[in-house]
């Protein structure tokens, strides 16, 4: 799910320290849906990619299940 195409996600960027990818103000399993809806491409400005690092990936998937089991 790119940021540019679904223009409600565009004030919600990614970051290793948000977890919040929809903008419901809850970091949960929506957030986690999206990495997974993401995984494995490697596009610009996914909202998956938790570290920003072009691709979402394994790294994206444990940075946001280790959020939510802090939660």
């Amino acid at each position: 799910i790119s940021s540019q195409t679904n223009p409600l996600l565009q004030s919600t960027a990614p970051s290793e320290e948000n977890c919040d990818l929809n903008g419901d103000g809850a970091c949960n399993t929506f957030d986690l849906f999206i990495v997974l809806d993401d995984y494995g491409k490697n596009e610009k400005d996914l909202l998956g990619d938790m570290n920003r690092d072009g691709s979402v990936n394994a790294l994206d998937y444990t940075l946001m299940t280790s959020r939510i089991s802090r939660l």
